[in-house]
């Protein structure tokens, strides 16, 4: 993935995230409705997933065409904001493969160089539909899981 690409790629998800309200309107829409609010807070996690099961869109229908963005968006931030950490974009092919290369990530919340990539994990919850997955997935980093 060339430089460009990937600063081209920064800068979409930057004034996303900058333009909230209106980036995540589908699914502010549904938290309006739902009477959920959401503030970006680990117990949010759990509002997301509860609207993701309740309706259960397919993200290749029209309809939920904006979900899906607004979904991962939305929890990577959540992510960066509770880890302290930064987004960035996988940029190497060698070491990320296809299935990663190019993606959205979550980087440099801990000494260890880890990585969220959170359209893989609203995939996961997607496929599997376990509760507390999202939010456990930032838990472990944060010392609250039990072994």
């Amino acid at each position: 993935m060339s430089d460009f690409n990937k600063k081209e790629r920064l800068a979409y998800l930057k004034e996303k995230i900058s333009k909230l309200d209106t980036t995540l309107s589908p699914l502010m829409e549904m938290a309006a409705f739902l009477g959920v609010k959401f503030d970006f807070s680990l117990d949010s996690l759990d509002y997301l997933e509860l609207i993701l099961m309740k309706i259960s869109p397919d993200f290749n229908l029209p309809e939920h065409s904006g979900l899906y963005e607004d979904s991962w968006i939305y929890l990577g931030e959540t992510y960066r904001r509770v880890l302290k950490g930064k987004w960035s974009i996988a940029d190497d092919e060698d070491y990320y493969k296809e299935s990663h290369d190019g993606l959205p990530m979550v980087t440099d919340f801990d000494p260890y160089n880890s990585e969220l990539f959170p359209m893989i994990i609203i995939d996961v919850f997607m496929d599997r539909k376990t509760p507390q997955l999202m939010r456990q997935q930032v838990e472990q980093y944060l010392g609250m899981t039990k072994p």
